[in-house]
């Protein structure tokens, strides 16, 4: 926890506790390691740069990263660019029904939204 250097930068480490909307900081002992980049040399503004980090922790100010909600264009989109899809015999097929019949339809929603009824439907 704190403050590390690195070939290229500091880094800065924290326990934190992630709710799935903002991280929080955690006890000793308890939550998950987070690194963030620090993107200086100097040992001073990465000092700066960690109690702010530290301070925004204890208020409830870093959101975090599963906050975002995904929505299926995108999700299909991905899927479909992954390396181990694209060389299954099938990928043309799947590549066809992504793009032409599941993203026109579920494209604008969250994939949390989807129901079974919008499966169904």
């Amino acid at each position: 926890m704190g403050l590390t250097r690195r070939k290229d930068s500091f880094y800065v480490e924290f326990r934190v506790i992630d709710n799935g909307k903002i991280l929080t900081l955690a006890q000793k002992g308890c939550g998950q390691l987070k690194r963030w980049k620090v993107r200086s040399g100097n040992r001073t503004v990465a000092k700066q740069h960690e109690a702010m980090i530290q301070t925004e922790l204890m208020k409830g100010l870093v959101i975090s990263d599963q906050a975002r909600p995904v929505m299926f264009k995108e999700w299909g989109e991905t899927y479909l660019a992954l390396e181990e899809v694209k060389r299954l015999r099938s990928y043309k097929e799947r590549n066809h029904a992504v793009t032409l019949q599941l993203i026109p339809f579920f494209g604008s929603k969250a994939i949390t939204e989807i129901t079974a009824e919008d499966v169904e439907a």
